[in-house]
């Protein structure tokens, strides 16, 4: 050491100021290469920047490799998460979400919220899925239950509304509770189409209502004259199996009743009027007019 002192000693000055530079830094250099853990806390107001693999945490469960790729299976963000490439959760590629940002997930549980801007498709059979328009257009099978954009709904199976209605693929609605129908409803049908009102009612397939006229015709006092009436509306509104219900108007003289009325064929109905001649004879030819209604 004294030897290293008088060498030194003897140096200019300029060469002893150099040679101690040389010497802080190589004992620099040392110092900061043996240094592998800091204890206390760093603050930086700038980038921190990693050349070499990054790990957080004592058990290294969150580390990010010399590419910038984050691995966190146990890592917690509060935060947004931001992935510009491929990203994968789940320690077996169950839950991945590709560069375009589609999130495929055959095992993923979603407990908020889930907002599709794109297609959305669900299942591995892609039996049900949701458009762009966020229309749901296919639900369970392609061939059984489909949506179009107009909100009409395709039903090839049976519907099974609230547990107390069901439909069948034929269209038929069986009901345990009441049906009520606020607006106009048609029951109309290639076949009889039947309703019966109350438990005990009579279960009718055809009900219509409407005016006729009669030809010209003469009424002999104390006799009956069947007289045949066509409705307004046509010979077709009315069949032979028709129970005929018929009211006269007044063009009906006051001493002429009407004893009874079919209706047989033709379309037609036949009124039978009897003239009482209480308060005259034989009334002359005339057209009389009845309103009617029949069921069946």
């Amino acid at each position: 050491m004294n030897s290293i002192k008088t060498y030194i000693g003897s140096l200019g000055r300029a060469t002893r100021v150099l040679v101690l530079a040389i010497a802080v830094v190589i004992v620099g250099a040392g110092v900061t290469q043996a240094a592998t853990t800091i204890s206390t806390n760093i603050l930086t107001g700038g980038t921190l920047g990693a050349l070499g693999v990054s790990t957080f945490g004592a058990t290294a469960s969150t580390t990010i490799s010399t590419a910038g790729v984050l691995t966190s299976p146990s890592a917690t963000i509060n935060g947004a998460l931001n992935a510009i490439g491929l990203a994968t959760f789940g320690a077996t590629a169950s839950t991945t979400i590709s560069t375009a940002g589609v999130l495929t997930a055959p095992s993923a549980l979603v407990n908020g919220a889930l907002s599709a801007i794109g297609l959305a498709t669900f299942g591995a059979t892609a039996s049900t899925t949701i458009s762009t328009a966020g229309v749901l257009t296919t639900v369970g099978n392609t061939s059984l239950v489909t949506a179009s954009t107009s909100g009409a709904v395709s039903v090839g199976g049976a519907l099974w509304v609230g547990g107390n209605a069901t439909t069948t693929s034929a269209g038929a609605i069986a009901t345990q509770s009441t049906l009520d129908v606020t607006g106009a409803t048609t029951l109309a049908s290639t076949t009889a189409t039947g309703f019966k009102v109350g438990q005990t009612g009579t279960r009718l397939t055809r009900a219509t209502a409407g005016y006729c006229a009669t030809v010209a015709a003469a009424l002999t006092a104390s006799t009956t004259v069947m007289l045949t009436c066509t409705p307004s509306d046509g010979t077709g509104v009315l069949t032979a199996a028709d129970r005929v219900f018929v009211m006269a108007t007044s063009s009906m003289p006051g001493r002429v009743y009407l004893s009874s009325a079919s209706s047989t064929s033709g379309g037609t109905i036949q009124v039978n009027a009897f003239n009482t001649g209480i308060d005259g004879g034989t009334i002359s030819s005339a057209i009389y007019a009845f309103n009617f209604w029949a069921f069946q």
